[in-house]
């Protein structure tokens, strides 16, 4: 059960950290206040909780997840919940990472180094290209 457990938040991981637009308008909120953020990462996993009862994605994702010899329905109504709390904690830490990283890359230095750095690897990446070509 607890291996079980812990492969199911292992997935959950892996769908909360790939980037979508969710992700883009949680920093987007974080952006403006911690407070709007986490409203935001409440809205959003609301909606998951919602899709993950209903969806065609949940209804495949979900069942590897419940225990043999458990109700599925009531077992994935708890997975659905858990995913759903488990995102909000992940996102969280998203909110608060952003607001604290603020501070940080709002100054000159630490953006002009932000950018000269990407640059960089975009104009690596170009002649890697252009090399294989």
């Amino acid at each position: 059960m607890l291996s079980t457990l812990l492969a199911f938040l292992g997935a959950c991981t892996l769908i909360a950290a790939s980037p979508g637009p969710s992700t883009v308008l949680i920093i987007k909120r974080s952006l403006h206040s911690r407070r709007s953020g986490f409203l935001t990462v409440l809205g959003n996993e609301t909606g998951v909780f919602i899709w993950g009862l209903c969806a065609v994605f949940a209804l495949s994702f979900l069942p590897q997840f419940v225990p043999s010899g458990a109700p599925h329905l009531p077992a994935m109504v708890g997975l659905a919940a858990l995913w759903a709390v488990y995102e909000v904690g992940y996102y969280g830490l998203y909110v608060w990472f952003v607001a604290r990283m603020k501070g940080v890359l709002s100054r000159a230095g630490v953006r002009r180094r932000l950018e000269q750095v990407s640059g960089g690897v975009l104009l690596l990446l170009g002649a890697r290209l252009a090399l294989e070509s």
